[in-house]
């Protein structure tokens, strides 16, 4: 089964990395409601509804699974899993070793700057030269929507998400 992913990253990504809280208050005040780390507007929403209180009314209304605020200092790759990674140079699949080495913790250089070493032709290529058929970047700070119903998805959602973002480029990904 497949599911469809969502992602929303704003053009400017640094002045929103560490404003998780501020920017889901935000959201929470147009009744859109995202979960960060802590979790804390779900905490919110489990409050009101034992103590009787109307949620904020969204002005939108489609199906998904889950939806959140992504941080991370290092980048994260957007979509999160990126098929046919492929070399720039003679088009050999990097897939694995671009994950294995994004995976690595110890390091501190930021993913798009990591270096890829093709195994078949030896180019060694940035993370964010990597040839996809599926349009990719990485960032700072993203909103992401897991399992969107396509069939009832609202295409004027990204109206309200640059609202509280800013401009934004909007991904769509297709897991298996």
């Amino acid at each position: 089964m497949s599911e469809v992913s969502k992602y929303f990253v704003p053009k400017d990504d640094t002045r929103l990395f560490g404003k998780e809280h501020e920017i889901a208050e935000r959201f929470w005040a147009i009744g859109v409601f995202v979960t960060t780390p802590d979790r804390f507007i779900d905490e919110r929403i489990k409050e009101w509804a034992s103590a009787g209180r109307s949620l904020p009314t969204s002005a939108h209304d489609f199906s998904f699974a889950e939806m959140g605020l992504a941080t991370s200092p290092l980048h994260d790759p957007v979509p999160n899993l990126i098929y046919d990674l492929a070399c720039p140079q003679c088009g050999a699949s990097l897939s694995q070793v671009a994950n294995e080495i994004w995976e690595d913790e110890e390091s501190a250089l930021a993913l798009p700057l990591r270096e890829i070493a093709c195994p078949d032709c030896h180019a060694i290529s940035k993370s964010n030269a990597l040839v996809s058929p599926e349009a990719y970047t990485f960032s700072r700070a993203y909103l992401w929507i897991s399992d969107v119903d396509l069939e009832d998805w609202d295409s004027n959602f990204i109206h309200t998400v640059e609202s509280v973002l800013g401009p934004c480029m909007e991904y769509t990904s297709l897991e298996t």
